[in-house]
């Protein structure tokens, strides 16, 4: 009886240890984990989300969750399970803690990386439409040696204008580019290019001047400079830009885009520009992946190039 009810006493002990386990945020299921080592499970406020891993990877794939889970998944598998900072190939959502705050990025690092291409978002848009078209570049970067960086903007005065080239400036690109390039193992001499969307390509545009020492070329998808905005600017060597727009955009007219090539090919060469016009295209078919495909496509074979 004695034995028994010893055995009894250390049962509850156990319980109540176990009971008392941390299942805080980030915590790895040791079962999941131990039956299949690339399947993991995250406690988040009490909702368990099962993921894929890779033993050096920071984050699973975006393609099992949506840009803000990424983010605060990112949080998770870095800060509470300390995984070692080595990127191999894949899709991650990342930090960088620039000049002016806490950059959130999304990153593409393919098999065998030879370029970066810094990509910026249009205004007022959401998380769902910066993710489609930073998936859109995926299929050619992963076969053209591509890292895609996508930054996520800080610096604007309003969703429209979420860009500001005073806080994302020379200084901004020069460092994301280095942290990028220390997590791919890259060299100092990779050829970095720069693109974007509606107000994103404005700021891709002004950048490529204003970091003319740093991007190689610039390719984006509807976008203009105000006029004389880089008039004054002494080139310091061959760059190339190469602007697509469709001819039902609302938003920016071929017409404002025309002269913005126009007093860009005075400052670069006429055959370093390259105005796209295309058939039939809104200023929100980029976000059809179909569509946004063929302009990466014919913008990557521009940038190559230089």
């Amino acid at each position: 009886m004695k034995r028994a009810f010893v055995v009894l006493v250390l049962l509850v002990l156990i319980a109540c240890a176990y009971s008392q386990t941390p299942t805080r945020r980030g915590l790895l299921s040791k079962t999941v984990a131990e039956k299949d080592p690339s399947k993991q499970k995250i406690i988040s406020g009490g909702e368990v989300i099962e993921t894929f891993t890779f033993p050096e990877r920071e984050i699973s794939p975006l393609e099992y969750m949506d840009w803000h889970s990424a983010l605060s998944f990112r949080e998770l598998s870095i800060k509470r399970m300390s995984l070692k900072p080595v990127v191999l190939s894949g899709t991650y959502a990342k930090e960088w803690n620039s000049q002016a705050g806490v950059v959130h990025y999304l990153l593409f690092v393919p098999p065998k990386p030879q370029y970066i291409l810094v990509l910026f978002h249009g205004g007022a848009t959401t998380s769902l439409k910066a993710k489609k078209l930073f998936e859109s570049w995926l299929d050619i970067a992963r076969q053209q040696g591509i890292i895609v960086v996508a930054p996520q903007a800080q610096g604007g005065v309003s969703p429209a204008q979420p860009w500001n080239s005073a806080v994302e400036d020379k200084k901004y690109l020069q460092g994301l580019v280095e942290e990028v390039s220390k997590l791919a193992s890259l060299p100092a001499d990779t050829k970095i290019y720069l693109g974007g969307h509606s107000s994103g390509a404005n700021h891709a545009l002004l950048l490529t001047f204003l970091a003319q020492d740093i991007v190689s070329a610039v390719a984006v998808h509807a976008g203009t400079l105000p006029p004389g905005a880089v008039g004054r600017t002494k080139l310091k060597k061959r760059i190339g830009v190469y602007i697509q727009v469709g001819d039902r955009d609302t938003r920016y007219s071929v017409a404002s885009v025309r002269r913005t090539v126009g007093e860009l090919g005075a400052l670069v060469g006429t055959n370093n520009v390259r105005l796209g016009i295309i058939p039939g295209h809104t200023h929100l078919d980029i976000y059809n992946q179909t569509k946004a495909q063929e302009i990466n496509t014919r913008a990557w074979h521009f940038l190559s190039r230089y």
